[in-house]
């Protein structure tokens, strides 16, 4: 089964209407096609991230793309391309919006939003069946959630990707993926991921989802790291 053949699993968008409006003929406009074209375009990267700019002052364009960090190029392609035409459709008129996939996030904007840490909006999405063994499963999940917080952050400027388990012996094992966009520096990244941090409480839903502009950080207590990342049995969301 190809990601190419599979229509990326959509999770939440913003239009950010207080970022300002743009009208059909406007210069911005032209700006915004042209650097979402470039990202749609691009000769695929091995790391998944993507940043193009053009124009200046209140008419520049500003766009990144980033995938999640295990997607092979054609599945990453797949999901941004189709990220730029849903994202366009449900921001017809916004200057700022962003768009979360399972695979993938796009966000553009008429300011510079490359090399700087947003964490909002966010969305956040956990689990409706609880865990059992709370303290147990608390201890683990903390000192699961801290390692990957540091592997991703000491990523390079190519990738800031960490996956990881920890296991509880007869009861479950905790999966966890962590990232940020590579463009951002070590402390960035901390800072993001720290704030998706303290959106995961302590205990005991069995899966999170956190997901910010600048970095997202998820764990779910699967039998294997394939259904961390594609399962969608039920979640509760807010906003």
């Amino acid at each position: 089964m190809t990601g190419c053949a599979i229509r990326p699993v959509f999770v939440r968008h913003y239009c950010l209407y207080d970022r300002g409006n743009f009208t059909s003929n406007s210069t911005y406009k032209t700006n915004l096609d042209r650097v979402l074209y470039s990202n749609a375009t691009a000769k695929d990267s091995d790391y998944g991230f993507y940043n193009f700019s053009y124009g200046r002052n209140s008419d520049s364009a500003n766009a990144i793309g980033l995938c999640r960090g295990d997607m092979k190029s054609d599945v990453c392609r797949s999901c941004l391309n189709y990220s730029i035409y849903l994202l366009t459709q449900l921001c017809p008129q916004q200057k700022e919006a962003i768009g979360w996939f399972d695979n993938c996030m796009l966000r553009y904007s008429s300011h510079s939003i490359f090399g700087a840490m947003e964490t909002g909006p966010d969305f956040v999405m956990w689990a409706t069946v609880n865990i059992t063994e709370e303290t147990l499963f608390s201890k683990k999940l903390k000192t699961l959630l801290d390692s990957l917080k540091n592997n991703a952050s000491s990523g390079g400027s190519l990738k800031k990707y960490a996956t990881g388990n920890i296991a509880a012996q007869g009861l479950w094992t905790i999966y966890g993926l962590f990232q940020c966009t590579p463009d951002l520096s070590q402390l960035q990244c901390d800072e993001c991921l720290e704030s998706a941090l303290q959106a995961i409480p302590p205990c005991c839903s069995e899966g999170m989802k956190v997901f910010l502009p600048s970095c997202q950080a998820r764990y779910e207590s699967y039998s294997s790291l394939s259904l961390l990342l594609i399962h969608h049995r039920s979640y509760h969301h807010r906003r």
